[in-house]
């Protein structure tokens, strides 16, 4: 899933990589609905269709291209159905990411967690009043933001080199459309 954002976020969330990383991110979604790939009509525990981190990536790819590409309108539906997925999924025990980054390999929370919050912002943005379950939203945004912003500082403190998974990690928090 990570490949999906990484996809839309280089070239700077332009309309036709937002475009393709949602295209296949429906052929993934199709995938996961299959008895070989997913878990088929039934939903169990574990089910990467109930795991924040895979949806909260449907919901960032479908927040900017409504915010960005669609007038920050959203025209099917799609960021406020995956709204309400997500915080069905996470519920009230929303885990933030901690504040230590991994001492090598890939900064994982750093990588699950932001296009949580990054969806959740545009979401805030695009849906406004008409968010779903807006004190829930709103507050593991912060919680995530808080988060997030922590394990960023922590992350640039390790000094890390461009081409690593720290300094990668770093670049996908910046490259959020905060504005």
């Amino acid at each position: 899933m990570w490949a999906l954002h990484d996809l839309a976020q280089r070239d700077a969330w332009s309309a036709e990589a937002t475009e393709k990383a949602m295209k296949w991110a429906n052929v993934i979604g199709l995938l996961l609905e299959t008895e070989e790939h997913g878990g088929g009509k039934t939903r169990r525990a574990g089910d990467a269709r109930r795991r924040p981190e895979v949806i909260g990536v449907f919901l960032e790819l479908a927040a900017v291209q409504a915010y960005k590409h669609q007038g920050g309108k959203d025209v099917g539906g799609k960021v406020k159905m995956y709204t309400e997925r997500l915080l069905a999924c996470i519920g009230d025990q929303a885990q933030p990411p901690s504040h230590a980054p991994a001492t090598s390999g890939p900064q994982a929370e750093m990588l699950n967690g932001v296009p949580i919050y990054h969806g959740l912002l545009l979401a805030e943005k695009v849906l406004g009043p008409d968010l779903p379950h807006p004190t829930q939203a709103k507050r593991i945004r912060a919680d995530y933001e808080a988060g997030l912003t922590i394990l960023a500082q922590a992350i640039e403190a390790q000094k890390p080199r461009e081409g690593t998974y720290g300094a990668g990690a770093l670049r996908c928090w910046r490259d959020c459309l905060r504005d």
